[in-house]
């Protein structure tokens, strides 16, 4: 498959850093065999704007050819981007999930706007605090069926 992952890559923004989610969502689906390229939604958005990042987005996918795309919705002004989800899902299914606990957060799109979500359920952060640094699993497991066919425990 031919993947878009929608992922900041520097923690935040920062560039000496890598975002966790970053190499979740880029280098096991590659070592499953799939293409993956990237578009680091956080960092447009803060060099170019809101607006101009939801265009490049739909222009990606519209030229991109992918088989999905996979979009983080943390950190991102919904006005702007539910309008442009719901246009890039016309070449390809776009599946949100948000690391942020699971959470919609007053400024993450509509799930609506999305072919497909992966919540991280929010009893992980309020009744297991030790399983917070793995907050991506169940998104991850739902990415997993998804892209091999098999359940996560396979």
């Amino acid at each position: 498959m031919k993947i878009l992952s929608c992922v900041i890559k520097g923690y935040y923004g920062r560039r000496d850093t890598v975002e966790p989610m970053y190499i979740a969502f880029t280098e096991p689906l590659r070592a499953l065999g799939h293409e993956v390229d990237h578009f680091d939604h956080y960092l447009s958005g803060r060099n170019d704007g809101p607006a101009v990042t939801a265009e490049r987005l739909v222009e990606k996918v519209r030229r991109g050819g992918y088989d999905a795309v996979l979009y983080q919705t943390a950190c991102q002004e919904a006005r702007y981007v539910g309008e442009s989800i719901r246009e890039a899902g016309r070449y390809a299914p776009t599946i949100a999930w948000n690391s942020a606990a699971g959470r919609r957060i007053s400024t993450s799109p509509s799930p609506a706007s999305f072919t497909a979500t992966a919540p991280v359920p929010a009893a992980i952060w309020r009744e297991k605090p030790a399983c917070r640094p793995m907050a991506s699993c169940p998104a991850w497991c739902a990415g997993r069926r998804f892209f091999t066919g098999r359940g996560s425990g396979s």
